[in-house]
Parts: C-alpha cells; structure tokens; sequence
C-alpha cells in the first residue's frame, strides 16, 4: 500500500508519527499514483476536488477533520454545533466503548455513509441518551473509490491527550496556582480527561481507531500488515524505574543490590548531588550489572526557561564526568516549564526520552514512546508515560485516597494482565529506593509483580533496554505481496525477533509461529523464541 499525507504542517508529520508507532507496513510517498490519500488539514478548494477525483477514480481518501465542500456528500450540515464531548464507537475490533472527542465538532443529518461513531452526550444522561444520531466518523463508496470523513480534530485530539493543554502551564493564563506556584507536567491535563474514563487509554484507542479504519476501507485489497510492537509474541512489558530524591548512598546502593539479587534491570533517575557521591568507576559497575541511569533534574520549585536550561547543562557535566551520557531523564515532582518551553530546553539539552507524570490515574492515554511536538512542530524527544507511582498510590500526595500496599500490589498485577491479555501496552510505574529498602512498603509489591509477570510471560527490563528495542523497530523495513488470501515476505529480511500482526481473517506464509490477540483481533506472527528479551 502507498499513502500519501496531504498538508503541509506539523499535522502532517504528526500523523506520520502514528502510522510509524503503529508498525504499519506501507510506503508513505508525496507520489500522485498514491493508493490512499490520508487529509491532515483544511486544503484548499481546488485541492479538495482534486483528492475526491482520486476516490472517483477508484482510491480511498480519508478526511481526518471536519472538510465543509466534503460535508454535502454525506448530508446536509447543521447551522450550529455542539461540544459533545464523547463519541461511541461501533467498531467490532475496538475494545473500548467511548472515547472523548474535542472541538471543532461538526453535526449533519446525515443521509448516506457508514457510521463507525457517533456523538453522545457525558454520563449524567441515562443509558439510553448517551449517543446522538449525528455521525462522528463515517465513510462510504465514491465513484469506484472509498471516502471517510472525521466530523471532529482527530490529530487534534491525540495532542491534547499526549501533551495536554497551554493555557494550564506556567505560561498560560490559566497557569495552575498552587502555594508554591509550581508548573508541573501533570497541570498539562487539568480538566482534560472525563472522570469515567480515567482507566481507559484514551490516546492508544484513537490509534487502533485509525489502523481498524484504515483496514477497513483497504480491504479485501491489501490487509495492511504491521510490525508488532514487542519482539517475538510477547505482548507486554513491566518497565522497572525510580527516582533518587537525595536518598543516601548506602540506600541506594542497597536497593540495586536487592533488584540485581532478583536477577531485575533497573532504570535510576538520579539527581546530580547523588550520582557525585559515587565515583566513575562504581557508575560503570553498576551500569554493567544493569542499572541504567537517567537524570532526575530539580532547577528549584519554579525555574524559568534558562534557568532549566542551565541546570540541565550543568547535569550534563556532571554526569559525564562519571562517564554517563544523559539519554532519560525525569523532572523532580514533575517540574515542567511551560506547554513546549521544557520541550525545546531537553531537545537543546540532546536529550532522547522524557518520562513524566501527565496523569495521576494510570494508563490512561498511552503507554508507548512517543514524539513530544512544539509549537511548530515534532521534536527529537520522545516521551514515555509514567504509569503510575508509589508515592502518588499509597500516600495522600495527589489528593486521592492512599491504598493499603496489597490492594496497591493487586492493582499492579491486575495492570499488567489486562495489558498482557487485551491492551498489549507497557507498564511503566515508579518504584522509589526510599520506599524499596528504608521504608519497605514497595519491596514486597515488586516482588511479587515481578513474579507474576514472569509467570505471564511478560517482559521485565530498565528503559535503557526497552529503548533499545524501540528504536530497532523503528529502523525495520520491510516489503511484502499479497496472493490470494495470505501475505508473503522474503524471509531472509526479517530479523528473528521481529513479529508481524494482521487482521484475523489473513496469514503469513514461511513463519512457523502464531497466535490470536483479542484486544486487537489481530493474528501476530513470529518465530519460536529460543532465547528471552533479555538475552
């Protein structure tokens, strides 16, 4: 398959960035000869005949905003609009029910298309009232060609559920007040997610909605295939990380210690003043045993932008000096300066990975790298979600009510399954060393969710090596032909540890494994494994 993306904006390489996330197997080209035609943003009027005529002409085009001269071709548009701020899916291979929607939304009465969503109303309404009439996504046959049409911002969308909104930052002017007056990573989503979809990740489904559609207009031509996220079958991950909070050296020392005895890998985000208590030859040690080091910066409770910048660069000194590059880092309690203000000082500061609280509920929005953008466009930093954290769970830090450390070790174990089973997402909580070994209510939680995703056959690593692996799927290109109802590669080109996923009605000729994943009715592909991830 050959997708072109019309636009010109960042909309355009935001959208780039999701079908690279999702694997998908297809040769994006500004080419005219194109086999699908994917709208970012308004075109102009001679642009959008254009593009239907490559649908008449027997193509597929997706509209991913409202496009008014395409609203006439499914109905006739209404003389006002509504903030609704759900939609409810009816697609059979999406797991979730309702995923919230921003505006600019547009309502028609519709008199023609399919419809894969429909505009309702909050949770206050009774059952039966919860959906409109009015389509949220709709398609149908054009000429001998297909179009579907978005009746709200779905690139605006993801970008307010990954980075949510300016106006809440310290350069908003609905900057949060706190007593300290803070800017903190997790103000971003103030007022952003519906409470009863706090346990729902929101920005994950819109993803797949997109891939189930795009599969959908492409079939029964090419079935899209894709490169799974995880190497061979495994369908999860439980990413082990903390931060140091100026915790003695002998704690720290003794909560590596007790996670290599585990046999566990292990990503520290470490302030400067507590990677100085080491030497360069101890760092070096304890990297090659498997704990990763990330910085954990602190510029003071409220740092401007080249206060930040200036204390990161001064990190990096420091950290070099124990012959550590900074690739992760994490801000101390979140410190955040403005909406892309941080953005720009860690992309100056060549860092690769960011991996911040933007939620306090866990997995909520979504759980896989992903590029942070600016104003004007993507940066080189990619953002890991914190999951969740055990300060944030069983502490009254964040205003929600503390867990008792078995209902906390439940919760991560019943995580982790539903991930393995359905969600395919990684895991990702902080577990601090002060809670680990000088105040041991975690110690016990980490044991035996470690065991229990080692039962699931889950992988269990540091971010060090779960970016390792990130970014050697970015890198896989791969070609394939259809013939008849299965997929053939040259299997000489595929990396042993690369799997690939397909709808559930397609195979894959020459690999000698496969299973079926529920959450996404899809059939991966791989080799048998001989040896594990961490191998």
């Amino acid at each position: 398959m050959r997708i072109k993306i019309a636009g010109e904006s960042w909309r355009k390489y935001y959208l780039l960035d999701m079908i690279r996330r999702l694997g998908i197997l297809a040769q994006v080209t500004d080419d005219e000869s194109a086999d699908m035609i994917l709208v970012s943003e308004d075109v102009k009027d001679l642009e959008v005949d254009r593009i239907l005529d490559f649908a008449r002409n027997g193509e597929i085009v997706v509209f991913l905003q409202p496009e008014s001269r395409v609203l006439k071709y499914f109905g006739d548009e209404l003389m006002y609009t509504h903030h609704f701020p759900l939609m409810k899916l009816d697609c059979d291979g999406i797991l979730a029910s309702f995923l919230q929607v921003f505006p600019p939304v547009c309502l028609i009465k519709q008199k023609q298309g399919e419809n894969y969503g429909a505009f309702a109303f909050d949770f206050s309404r009774s059952g039966e009232n919860y959906t409109t009439k009015y389509p949220a996504i709709t398609l149908r046959n054009f000429g001998s060609g297909k179009i579907c049409l978005f009746l709200y911002d779905f690139i605006s969308t993801m970008l307010l559920l990954l980075q949510g909104w300016e106006f809440f930052t310290s350069e908003g002017g609905l900057a949060h007040q706190s007593r300290l007056a803070t800017s903190r990573a997790r103000h971003l989503s103030d007022h952003l997610i519906n409470k009863e979809l706090y346990l729902i990740p929101q920005a994950y489904f819109h993803e797949l909605l997109l891939l189930y559609l795009l599969r959908r207009m492409a079939r029964p031509k090419d079935p899209l295939p894709r490169i799974w996220y995880y190497p061979s079958s495994y369908t999860a991950a439980f990413l082990l990380n903390g931060d140091s909070d100026n915790l003695e050296k002998k704690y720290l020392e003794k909560a590596w210690n007790m996670l290599l005895k585990k046999g566990l890998k292990y990503t520290q985000y470490i302030m400067t003043q507590d990677i100085e208590k080491f030497s360069s030859d101890e760092i070096s040690c304890w990297s090659k045993k498997g704990i990763d080091f990330g910085l954990h910066y602190f510029a003071g409770i409220s740092p401007s932008e080249g206060e930040m910048l200036d204390h990161i660069t001064e990190a990096r000194k420091v950290f070099e000096e124990k012959g550590q590059k900074i690739i992760s880092c994490r801000g101390h309690s979140c410190i955040w300066v403005g909406w892309d203000g941080q953005i720009k000082i860690m992309e100056k500061s060549k860092i690769l990975y960011s991996s911040n609280l933007l939620y306090w509920h866990p997995g909520v929005s979504y759980g896989f790298p992903y590029n942070l953008y600016k104003k004007y466009g993507r940066s080189s930093v990619q953002e890991l979600q914190i999951f969740c954290s055990d300060d944030v769970m069983l502490f009254n830090k964040s205003k929600m009510l503390p867990l008792k450390p078995a209902q906390y070790m439940k919760n991560i174990i019943a995580w982790l399954d539903i991930n393995n089973d359905l969600h395919y997402q990684p895991v990702n909580p902080i577990f601090h060393p002060f809670y680990l070994v000088k105040q041991p209510l975690t110690s016990e939680i980490l044991s035996e969710s470690v065991e229990f995703a080692k039962s699931k056959d889950i992988i269990v690593t540091n971010h060090k090596k779960f970016f390792q692996w990130w970014e050697k799927r970015k890198r896989v290109k791969l070609t394939y032909k259809v013939v008849d109802d299965s997929i053939q590669f040259d299997r000489k080109e595929i990396d042993p540890e690369i799997a690939i996923a397909v709808p559930e009605q397609w195979k894959i000729n020459g690999f000698p494994e496969s299973k079926m994943l529920k959450g996404t009715c899809e059939n991966l592909f791989y080799e048998k494994r001989s040896n594990g991830y961490e191998e």
